[in-house]
């Protein structure tokens, strides 16, 4: 000690109320708050909760200011939490030669950001600086971004949020590509944060052989029961080499609603516009085969064992590529009471029911059934329990009837 100022050496433990400082040598000025350590150092500011190790740091506890050398830390995710929302603790982590303190930011050269555990992560961002506010976000310039070691693609400016449920705005990184079927490909996209709760994303893609496509998909949290999302794929489509145009649309919405005392609403629309759209515009092989779609709503309620459903569906069957094959079943509406198994009276058995009574209609090439058709169902059945001797013996017996109003 000389004067105001202290040189400890030896796994020396630095601490105040902010933060702690452990290292191999530590010299502090107590009249200006100056701090330099050296030799395995480590950092940790309780408020803020970083973590750092280092080799050398210098550093202001009055001002927390100073400057970090071959840097190693981690900062936590900013994290707002609120009912029925899933959160976790994972931090982000940032290595780099060295790092300056400014106030309420880092200024971090020659690294890589994660939130991956080091010293393998399976992504990173690397660039010749970043500009990081611990639990906001991370500006970089002239950044890669790696999967692995493989760099992935480049920016010359990007913003990467650190925010555990970042809700901003701003367009998408865009994709370029080449397809035998499609030609050149190039893309665009913007993501519109409308509130807390909802959010649209909406793409745009030209392919050089075949037109224009958009996609649009919207997200809602209604409140904290109901959900709604909702997608549109279409393409104006000009047919490949002067062919014959394939464009279409495809729309799908899913949404579902806890109504309360025990009823529950969910809706799922599936509406294609053509099978040869789906095929030629899918990016799976198992879309381009399945030529069906389902759509259906329904108002169900359970109780006890029962269970009463109302229900609205349409199935389409596509049986060809040409237009107007395909055959179609609508049911509007139809009644499902069922009930699982109930004991009879003192013995070893159990009664069962599945029973349902609808409307239906029916079209098809060269047929349609007319506008509303009854179609009822009843299946009762009985399940018993025996055992003798150490053998178990579960018969069950049932009957299956359906009735139509025409055939």
């Amino acid at each position: 000690m000389k004067g105001a100022e202290y040189h400890l050496r030896g796994k020396v433990l630095f601490e105040t109320t902010e933060m702690q400082l452990k290292a191999d040598e530590v010299d502090y000025d107590q009249d200006t708050g100056d701090v330099e350590a050296r030799g395995h150092i480590h950092f940790e500011h309780f408020s803020r909760r970083e973590i750092i190790d280092c080799d050398r740091i210098e550093y202001n506890i009055e001002t927390e200011t100073g400057k970090f050398y071959e840097i190693k830390g981690s900062t936590p995710s900013r994290i707002e939490v609120r009912p029925g929302l899933l959160t976790t603790q994972n931090p982000f982590y940032f290595q780099g030669k060295w790092a300056e303190r400014l106030k309420d930011r880092y200024i971090l050269h020659d690294g890589f950001l994660t939130d991956f555990l080091v010293p393998r992560p399976w992504w990173r961002l690397r660039a010749p600086s970043f500009d990081v506010i611990p639990g906001e976000r991370a500006i970089a310039k002239n950044a890669w971004f790696y999967v692995g070691k493989v760099p992935i693609f480049y920016a010359p400016a990007f913003y990467k949020s650190l925010e555990k449920q970042p809700r901003r705005s701003g367009f998408l990184t865009p994709n370029i590509g080449n397809s035998s079927r499609r030609g050149k490909m190039v893309g665009v996209g913007y993501f519109w944060a409308i509130n807390r709760s909802t959010d649209l994303t909406y793409r745009m893609q030209y392919f050089s052989e075949r037109g224009l496509a958009h996609q649009a998909d919207f997200r809602a949290k209604l409140n904290d029961k109901t959900d709604l999302d909702a997608n549109i794929y279409a393409v104006a489509d000009r047919g490949q080499n002067g062919g014959q145009s394939a464009g279409g649309y495809l729309a799908t919405v899913n949404t579902k609603s806890d109504l309360g005392r025990g009823w529950t609403a969910r809706g799922e629309l599936n509406y294609l516009s053509s099978f040869a759209f789906r095929q030629q515009f899918t990016e799976s092989f198992h879309e381009a085969i399945f030529s069906e779609t389902h759509s259906a709503g329904s108002l169900a309620k359970h109780w006890n064992t029962y269970g009463l459903t109302v229900v609205a569906q349409r199935d389409v069957s596509f049986q060809s590529t040409a237009e107007g094959d395909q055959i179609q079943v609508r049911k509007l509406p139809e009644v499902e009471l069922l009930t699982r198994e109930h004991a009879i009276a003192n013995l070893p058995l159990w009664f069962s029911l599945d029973s349902s009574f609808g409307l239906v209609r029916r079209t098809q090439p060269q047929f349609q059934s007319r506008q509303f058709v009854e179609r009822g169902s009843i299946s009762p059945r009985i399940t018993g329990a025996f055992h003798f001797l150490g053998i178990g013996l579960l018969p069950s017996f049932g009957i299956q009837e359906t009735g139509y109003g025409a055939s």
